[in-house]
């Protein structure tokens, strides 16, 4: 095997090195002290300091402090007393006098350099001779000391010093650390290799150094060929980690073991956790020997976590002595403690514990899997595949339930259907069935792609006798209902039960006023949507286990979205998305993809296309592994999104994907439809769009909002006849109608009459109502009417609009913003100069001046400005620019 180099590179320092020369360089500083924690490398950045400056003819004197002479007076200078007697010691100014004595020359290149390694480790006289020559206008000292450990009085004196400077050195950044690494091997990292080392050193040199050291001496870390280095095993598990690292964690009183032991089971863990498991746990004790730090975040519990990640390996491998045992012991009531947590993390941190135990107990099937369904919300497949084995394994009766999240993983990962197609004939076979099973073999088909059989076998289970009345499917039933019969039904649905008081249990009213929620928003209703979406949001919260099962969370996020859109349709701010986030939290993080494509939705409504571009695509890989109805729902944001952007061909290509999920998705059938009508018009195939607009907005399945919307995306193209216009009228006169369509009747009376006042009026309601890429287009259609009512003042006011509000939209290209014209396009470029100066105070002459042209020239050029921009004056000029270019309305 190739020899590695011995002397590591020094990496990521060269700012560092720069501080030290430049404070060494300041004549009013006695010295410089490189704080952080054990091997992050102050050592070695103060020792190639030194280096350079003896290079340079510095005269140097090392001093090194040690644990073994912390108790022998004056200790770290016994090497460099020179001729001073012992009787002399306790005289700190002979002390200093022999020591600079011992000092070569310096030979004019600048103060005399005292290195001490380890400051906090000196004893109290030699730490004040460290002070005695700081002060010394011929000496400078460089120091390291070493964070979280004890500091002795004198030594905290010297610190404290104004004329004594403090640098915390970090930790080396990502690419430092692979940078160290391939120096030392003289070779590359793998990807993952260099990845796995980065956790694991976490930034420190030294423990860097010893991965890679320790990794090659035991094959862990292969040469592949081309100096091309894998890790075929773990890093941390090497002798030299051992010794480097485990020394701390075996030195440890038996007390300290075990919260050592706790913590690395499941870190960071709430500290509550730690103190009931291991009473008198010496928490306090172990964050000053800098092994453990406590967080606790503004809205939060304490927990505590290991200052390192290898301490944390260490202490939660089989490789020191005792650990495994006293893990063994703690399990148990580590689960116990954590069963109940509301964290997803921490509940599936408990299960993976509870997954290791060797034997089974009672319990523990209904913690795997409850953490099996939050690893399935989470997109965590092969955790959630690996819990609902173990579970299903420690059943004494067999569920059905587990059994369908087992298959739906299965089938995502590896594309086998046969486990669903089984499950199936056992639950059509299963007579007085469950209804947990229902939903789950339901949910399943979803994922599966196979709707018809999911459907079918609820349909069985409602003609039941004996679960014909069973409200307990009442969720699951008004859900079915609103993604494939419509929003009309889910409505009549949501109505018996609501008023019934919803008899179920708290999944099944939750589901219900979801389901509710989201069809009496599509229905035109947003005061009804609200007020379910309110009571649902009520009783998710007063849930004692609000995070089990990503139904439920899904059926949350619903509900605060309802709330939101329910603000949009009435134009009031106080319900914008902020708002509403704020007042019921964010997003459960127990579903990451509501977490994006919930906010994404949100964003493309509001018309922020860039902020909606970025979150479609954060979550695009995790939504291949979801049901049909998120995959439809979110295939059609993406296709309304790309059309709005004039990214045609992408546009079609996630309408055909939606349309080639199967079954027909009938709470979003509106919604594809409209992404046509956009697609459409992008392509500029007006006159189909005009017409397919018309045909779905007369569509019963479409509801009032969605007719809103498609006769209004009429007269954003601006091809509504009066027809369409009696229409949004209608809508707006009717009972529960809304601001929205209100604002969008006016927006097609205004674009038919050509009323700029009124359609400026429109835009700055759209925008305080948080549409802006509808205020947008409003504020164009208002500039062109005023231009063509030769108000150019007006005109330039309404285009410097359209600019504001587009910075807040990003890249939008539809027919309206592509019909503004420029306020200035008449003008000549030397004119559009002239009229510029002259907006900005400048008289005739000095335009003159600073253009070399005669007066007359530019009063000419004045006047053919005034004629072509119908305007009068110099002050009609700067009221004009001020209109046209301000960004800020």
């Amino acid at each position: 095997m190739r020899a590695m180099r011995t002397s590591p590179t020094l990496v990521g320092r060269d700012a560092d090195t720069r501080l030290l020369a430049a404070a060494y360089d300041d004549i009013g500083g006695d010295g410089v002290v490189v704080v952080g924690p054990a091997g992050v490398g102050k050592t070695r950045l103060v020792e190639e300091f030194i280096d350079l400056r003896e290079a340079a003819g510095t005269p140097v004197i090392r001093v090194s402090a040690t644990r073994g002479l912390s108790t022998v007076a004056l200790g770290a200078f016994v090497d460099s007393l020179g001729d001073v007697v012992a009787a002399n010691l306790a005289d700190t100014a002979s002390v200093v006098a022999g020591v600079t004595g011992s000092l070569p020359e310096a030979h004019g290149v600048g103060r005399s350099l005292i290195s001490v390694d380890d400051l906090q480790l000196l004893d109290d006289l030699s730490a004040s001779v460290v002070g005695l020559l700081a002060a010394r206008p011929d000496t400078f000292v460089v120091g390291t000391l070493r964070s979280g450990e004890p500091i002795p009085d004198d030594v905290s004196r010297f610190l404290t010093e104004p004329r004594v400077a403090r640098h915390e050195l970090a930790p080396l950044l990502d690419d430092e650390t692979v940078e160290l690494a391939e120096s030392l091997l003289e070779g590359t990292l793998a990807d993952e290799t260099a990845a796995e080392l980065c956790r694991l050193a976490a930034g420190n040199p030294l423990f860097a150094i010893e991965l890679i050291r320790g990794g090659v001496a035991s094959g862990a870390l292969e040469d592949i060929g081309r100096s091309n280095w894998v890790a075929r095993s773990v890093l941390s598990d090497s002798q030299r980690i051992l010794d480097t690292v485990g020394r701390r964690l075996l030195t440890l009183d038996a007390l300290s073991k075990d919260t050592c032991a706790a913590v690395a089971m499941s870190e960071p863990i709430p500290l509550e956790v730690v103190l009931s498991i291991v009473p008198g746990a010496p928490v306090e004790e172990l964050e000053e020997m800098a092994l453990l730090r406590s967080e606790t975040p503004p809205h939060g519990n304490t927990t505590v976590r290991f200052t390192h990640p290898l301490y944390g390996e260490l202490a939660g491998s089989d490789l020191l002595p005792g650990f495994a045992a006293r893990r063994h012991r703690l399990l148990r009531p580590m689960a116990a403690a954590l069963a109940n947590n509301h964290d997803p993390d921490v509940v599936l941190r408990c299960a993976e514990l509870v997954a290791s135990a060797q034997v089974a107990e009672d319990g523990d099937a209904e913690v795997l899997a409850r953490a099996a369904a939050m690893a399935r919300a989470r997109m965590d497949l092969r955790a959630a595949r690996r819990l609902a084995r173990t579970a299903l394994e420690r059943m004494q009766t067999r569920d059905l339930g587990v059994a369908c999240l087992l298959a739906g993983c299965e089938t995502v990962l590896d594309g086998d259907e046969s486990r669903f197609v089984t499950l199936f004939e056992e639950a059509a076979d299963a007579g007085e069935m469950a209804v947990v099973t229902a939903a789950h073999v339901y949910m399943l088909a979803l994922e599966v792609e196979r709707p018809t059989d999911g459907l079918d076998l609820l349909a069985r289970r409602r003609r039941q006798p004996s679960l014909s009345n069973d409200r307990s499917l009442a969720g699951l039933h008004a859900s079915m209902q609103f993604f494939f019969e419509g929003s009309a039904a889910a409505l009549d649905t949501a109505r018996e039960n609501i008023s019934q008081g919803v008899e179920v249990d708290d999944f099944s009213a939750i589901s219900v006023l979801a389901a509710g929620a989201c069809a009496a928003l599509v229905e035109g209703l947003p005061e009804l949507s609200a007020q379910w979406a309110k009571q649902g949001l009520d009783l998710y919260d007063s849930l004692e286990d609000s995070v089990g099962g990503s139904e439920l969370a899904h059926a949350r996020d619903q509900l605060v979205t309802c709330h939101y859109l329910y603000g949009v349709q009435v134009g009031r701010m106080d319900q914008s998305p902020d708002r509403v986030l704020e007042e019921y939290g964010a997003l459960r993080p127990t579903d990451p993809l509501d977490a994006l494509m919930i906010p994404g939705f949100v964003a493309l409504w509001r018309g922020h296309l860039d902020r909606a571009q970025e979150l479609f695509d954060e979550g695009a890989e995790m939504l291949e592994m979801t049901a049909l109805n998120r995959r439809t729902f979110s295939y059609t944001n993406r296709a309304t999104l790309a059309f709005l952007r004039g990214e045609v061909d992408a546009g079609w290509n996630w309408l055909d994907r939606t349309r080639r999920i199967p079954g027909a998705v009938a709470g979003f059938a509106w919604m594809v439809e409209r992404a046509e009508v956009l697609g459409l018009v992008a392509e500029g195939r007006i006159t189909e769009a005009i017409a397919l607009a018309r045909s779905v907005a007369a569509s019963p399945k479409c509801g009032a909002w969605g007719k809103t919307t498609l006769l209004h995306d009429l007269v954003r193209v601006g091809c509504a006849t009066e027809r369409d216009s009696q229409e949004l009228e209608e809508l707006a006169t009717r009972s529960g109608s809304t601001w929205l369509d209100r604002i969008c009747h006016m927006h097609a009376v205004a674009r038919r009459s050509g009323d700029g006042v009124t359609l400026e009026s429109v835009s700055a309601a759209f925008e305080e109502g948080g549409l802006d890429l509808l205020a947008a287009e409003s504020a164009a259609q208002a500039a062109n009417a005023h231009r063509g009512a030769g108000s150019t003042i007006a005109s330039a006011r309404c285009a410097g609009s359209v600019q504001r509000l587009l910075d807040e939209v990003g890249a939008a290209r539809t027919p309206a913003l592509e019909e503004v014209d420029d306020v200035f396009d008449p003008l000549t470029a030397r004119e559009r100069l002239v009229a510029r100066l002259a907006a900005d105070g400048l008289t005739n002459k000095e335009i003159a001046g600073r253009l070399v042209v005669s007066v007359r020239t530019v009063a000419n050029q004045l006047q053919a400005v005034y004629a072509k921009m119908d305007i009068h004056s110099r002050h009609d000029l700067a009221r004009l620019f001020d209109a046209g270019t301000n960004r800020s309305g």
